[in-house]
């Protein structure tokens, strides 16, 4: 049974048996209309070998909060995962086949020992998911239209123009501002597979490997014009692209991402151009790539200067 708050509306968190390494998993339910409230069920799970689910990797965004349902109670979420839950509702088959790990409610926020616990364990999470979901959020703008251009994106590209919107499709989604958040850097180098939604595309992470490496191409050829030899060099330099070549290096080396370790040196170089809200997660938030000889213990009870 669900444990109740006083105001016996509003979902509270069960609490995890810390010893077996338990964490919870989202099933969202199917919505019929657009106008029907979004509503998930939460369960608990022991994170062994085998077991089956997928990780979100997203912003959080700005403090408004949106109402959704966890287990017939009122929960509040963020914008950001709020459009997320909107739009992967109403897909039936995507809401029956997938359980997920999502922060924002897989995890009590106010329990600080919950969240020491679960910080601790987001390397085996996300390399132990089937599948990490990047969500760049709903659609806006040239969104759809840049999504639909890669979907269909052949290489290497039959003429010039088709090179020129790739490059220009790359552009616009490197410009997201997800890539700037400092914790997605483990998420996407840790995960088995990804694929890359917005709004409601969605892409391989593959797709963009290999309009990269076309792009690269492009800056090897010498006669190209100098300003398009720039441009192609600064993507290749954003957070975007670097994430991109890290994980070629960690598959063509034959190291999956569960298996690559870092030290501080090569974290804080990969993380510098990075942001995030709370000063810890500078550490806490990039822990999972470093080799455990040099790990310190989440415990966000801790002042900056402590840590």
């Amino acid at each position: 049974m669900v444990p109740h708050s006083v105001d016996k509306t509003v979902f509270v968190h069960s609490p995890l048996n810390y010893k077996f390494n338990a964490i919870r998993l989202v099933k969202l339910l199917p919505r019929s209309r657009p106008s029907d409230p979004v509503q998930c069920t939460l369960i608990i799970e022991d994170l062994h070998p085998g077991i089956e689910f997928h990780a979100l990797s997203y912003v959080w965004g700005s403090l408004s909060h949106n109402k959704i349902f966890v287990n017939g109670y009122s929960f509040e979420v963020r914008n950001n995962l709020y459009h997320f839950l909107k739009e992967k509702s109403l897909d039936r088959d995507f809401c029956l086949h997938k359980r997920f790990w999502v922060d924002q409610i897989c995890i009590d926020q106010e329990n600080i020992e919950e969240r020491n616990h679960q910080v601790n364990q987001m390397a085996q999470i996300y390399s132990s998911a089937r599948k990490v979901h990047i969500w760049l959020g709903r659609e806006r703008g040239a969104s759809d239209g840049v999504m639909a251009a890669i979907q269909t994106y052949k290489s290497p590209p039959v003429h010039e123009d088709a090179a020129s919107m790739a490059l220009q499709c790359f552009a616009y989604l490197s410009e997201a501002r997800y890539w700037n958040r400092l914790w997605i850097i483990q998420e996407i180098l840790l995960a088995k597979s990804i694929s890359v939604m917005y709004g409601p595309r969605t892409i391989p992470w593959h797709q963009l490997e290999v309009i990269l490496n076309d792009i690269l191409r492009h800056l090897e050829d010498a006669r190209k014009p100098v300003d398009d030899i720039v441009y192609a060099e600064s993507l290749r330099s954003s957070n975007l692209g670097r994430f991109i070549l890290e994980r070629q290096k960690m598959l063509s080396e034959g190291v999956d991402g569960a298996a690559r370790l870092f030290d501080w040196c090569n974290v804080i170089q990969l993380s510098r151009q990075s942001c995030c809200t709370d000063v810890r997660d500078r550490i806490f938030g990039v822990l999972g790539l470093v080799d455990p000889s040099f790990r310190i213990p989440v415990d966000y009870s801790l002042s900056t200067e402590r840590i």
